[in-house]
């Protein structure tokens, strides 16, 4: 029955909150931390009108673990990521909350913490292996493999203070990769490293859980979280949003994070409004006026009006895996008779490079004439071969007019893509190679 139950559940947290008292005051006398230290032994006290505010970082909270799956915790800045997995990893008790868990625990948090800055890199990799739950004989034989996996050389007699962040990255990841632990909880680490390390690193990473064993990682990186996670869960302002399958969570942080900066824009208006109002609007107004032209062109004899992407699902998203459907949507409406319309679709990457272009007249695609007042909906079907990186997506509405091309309405640049990769190719576009090897 045990060997069955760790097979299943290897790490799960039951209605996990964190709560700071806020300190208004740059100092904090003695009386208040008294009196803080009093609330945790007194149930029934009496409220104190002096009593400090609590700021929750985590607010029930629930998620578990089976062997072999990955878990991605992704969110802003701010949202209670590494406070979780301090929790999780049994480095911070929670204010409540359970957290439940079977089998040996390997945490790889800030850059460092594991480290004396005095001792060197051996003494550091026998504290830390004990730490982890080695036993000095175990540590012994495993001792050459994490030097070898550190690749440090003859740093590892001097002390870690010498270190550089990557030198103490790949010598602390080293000794975790060694403990053979049931979960292995990473927090942004993977970062620090140079490209040859973290390619190990993920390798590494991949051959855990063909092993049947767990990883959590957070990361602001959505390629590394779409190619080792099995699920995700996103946090905001210490509440889970919502958790499923990662490519779904992913889109979802992508909203948060699309309404997090419209709301510091309004914000900011709202503060600049407050200073100079009058001049502000002429401000804004000539600001509009200069995004517009510089962004769109057109729209007197007709306009694109709606405009979104979607998934094969037709949900409407902003990250997509590579290699997966998707359509560019757009709507019409003419302000006048057009003859035999041209819709187009471009996509640029983040340099601005033309990766893709295409249109209804490159295509043969016999388009309806409109008359004043008509509406169409135009969609754009193709597969997402891509390799992982963000990219723009331009639309048109134009036609040919005496043997030249006019511009009804065009919106530069209008729909953001992200494409996130769960295999390890390079380059611009991903041609999804098949590889064969026959003998001779």
């Amino acid at each position: 029955m045990v060997n069955q139950k760790q097979k299943k559940g290897v790490l799960r947290a039951e209605s996990i909150s964190k709560a700071y008292p806020q300190n208004k005051k740059k100092n904090s006398d003695i009386k208040d931390h008294l009196l803080l230290m009093l609330d945790a032994l007194i149930v029934n006290r009496k409220k104190d009108p002096k009593k400090k505010e609590l700021f929750n970082a985590l607010s029930n909270v629930n998620l578990e673990l089976n062997a072999g799956e990955s878990l991605g915790i992704i969110g802003l800045n701010g949202s209670g990521k590494s406070t979780l997995l301090q929790i999780l990893a049994g480095t911070l008790q929670p204010t409540s909350g359970v957290v439940k868990k079977n089998g040996r625990i390997a945490a790889l948090l800030e850059l460092g913490s594991g480290f004396n800055p005095e001792f060197t890199g051996k003494e550091n990799v026998y504290l830390n292996a004990q730490i982890l739950g080695l036993t000095e004989e175990e540590t012994n034989k495993k001792y050459s493999d994490i030097i070898r996996f550190a690749e440090i050389g003859d740093f590892i007699d001097q002390p870690v203070r010498t270190y550089s962040s990557g030198m103490m990255l790949r010598l602390a990841f080293a000794v975790v990769a060694h403990v053979d632990p049931d979960v292995l909880i990473i927090d942004e680490a993977l970062a620090v490293g140079d490209a040859r390390f973290q390619a190990r690193c993920f390798y590494f990473l991949e051959s855990l859980l063909r092993k049947k064993k767990s990883i959590i990682l957070v990361s602001h990186d959505m390629d590394s979280v779409a190619r080792i996670c099995t699920k995700a869960l996103l946090l905001h302002q210490g509440k889970v949003v919502t958790k499923g399958q990662t490519i779904e969570v992913i889109n979802e942080y992508h909203k948060v994070i699309t309404d997090q900066y419209e709301e510091n824009l309004n914000e900011n208006n709202i503060s600049r409004n407050n200073q100079k109002q009058s001049k502000d609007i002429s401000l804004k107004l000539k600001l509009e006026n200069q995004e517009k032209e510089r962004w769109t062109y057109g729209g007197e004899m007709g306009e694109i009006s709606k405009y979104c992407l979607t998934n094969k699902n037709n949900e409407e998203v902003s990250v997509l895996v590579t290699g997966e459907p998707f359509n560019v949507y757009f709507s019409i409406k003419s302000h006048q008779d057009i003859i035999s319309p041209i819709y187009a679709m471009k996509i640029r990457n983040a340099k601005g490079l033309v990766i893709y272009g295409t249109n209804t007249s490159i295509n043969n695609v016999n388009t309806k004439n409109l008359k004043a007042g008509d509406n169409q909906e135009v969609l754009f079907k193709q597969n997402a071969n891509l390799c992982a990186g963000d990219y723009l997506i331009s639309i048109g509405f134009t036609r040919y007019r005496d043997g030249n091309l006019e511009v009804i309405h065009r919106r530069h640049d209008t729909i953001k893509l992200k494409i996130i990769s769960n295999n390890n190719s390079f380059g611009i576009t991903n041609l999804f190679s098949k590889i064969e090897i026959n003998n001779l």
